[in-house]
């Protein structure tokens, strides 16, 4: 997971400096490696969290948070797109992506008891 938020967040810093439309394509298949290779392991973990008898909770609700994320993430890069300028949206999710692997990270590290 840590590597596919990572992968992503490194393509979304890329995305401002394409120069045609190929380009775009060829990154654009690289984050859908990315988001494949993370996808599972991300609902594997809410799965893995939560108690069997509480597992179709957690999913429901781990469900509309990723709605709710899909909501407010365009209305929000068209703000940053309209105030802070075109890049700024692709920045601002590469910077999201790449906290998001750094506390992943940490939250491994601290439940696997490494120091």
């Amino acid at each position: 997971m840590v590597i596919g938020l990572i992968g992503g967040a490194a393509v979304s810093f890329l995305v401002p400096s394409l120069a045609n439309w190929v380009m775009l394509a060829l990154l654009w298949a690289v984050l859908a490696f990315f988001s494949a290779a993370g996808d599972p392991a991300e609902q594997a973990l809410v799965a893995d969290l939560t108690g069997a008898d509480q597992r179709g909770r957690a999913y429901g609700i781990y469900a509309l948070m990723g709605g709710l994320g899909a909501t407010v993430g365009p209305l929000g890069g068209a703000w940053l797109y309209q105030t802070q300028g075109p890049a700024a949206p692709f920045y601002a999710n590469g910077l999201i992506l790449a906290a998001c692997a750094v506390v992943l990270w940490g939250c491994w590290r601290f439940r696997a008891g490494v120091r």
